[in-house]
């Protein structure tokens, strides 16, 4: 139950923080998309050595690197709200 309610509260305070920081998470889309592409070539190989600890291991950096994604997309979604709105 606990892993539950920590799994839905997450995402909502990531992207709460996309509304709200400061930091600009443009400079992090190129480590980001480097970590999706590894985590697609960890998988890969994954199929063929059938690890359950690289599967915990491509979650984890997965659920990481997606977040990270999501919230960049947040921010450039209010930036360009505030951007086109009429005045």
């Amino acid at each position: 139950m606990r892993l539950a309610i920590a799994g839905a509260t997450v995402p909502q305070r990531d992207v709460h923080r996309a509304y709200t920081t400061r930091a600009d998470l443009a400079r992090t889309t190129s480590f980001l998309i480097m970590g999706l592409v590894g985590i697609i070539i960890a998988s890969i190989v994954n199929v063929f050595l059938a690890s359950s600890i690289v599967q915990l291991a491509i979650s984890v950096v997965g659920f990481i690197v997606f977040v990270g994604l999501t919230a960049y997309d947040m921010q450039r979604i209010t930036v360009c709200q505030s951007a086109c709105r009429p005045s």
